[in-house]
């Protein structure tokens, strides 16, 4: 599932609701910087499991937590 950037209110706080660390998203830093990391990422559906509700659509999940999600993604699915 790839994220598009109109799905989100822009309303973005700048910490990850996974991990709490900064998200380093350019959307919440100021619009007019072009367009963020997250943009281009595909984020497994299941991965928004792991966000709080209140959460959702208002802040990103930062890189490190989205490769880390992958990383045992595709650990269990070799098993």
């Amino acid at each position: 599932m790839s994220i598009k950037k109109s799905s989100f209110s822009f309303d973005f706080v700048q910490n990850c609701p996974i991990c709490g660390k900064n998200n380093n998203c350019c959307y919440g830093k100021d619009k007019s910087l072009g367009e963020c990391w997250c943009t281009n990422e595909f984020f497994p559906e299941t991965i928004f499991n792991l966000v709080p509700p209140k959460q959702l659509r208002k802040t990103c999940i930062c890189k490190n937590c989205l490769n880390e999600f992958k990383k045992k993604k595709a650990e269990a699915e070799s098993c």
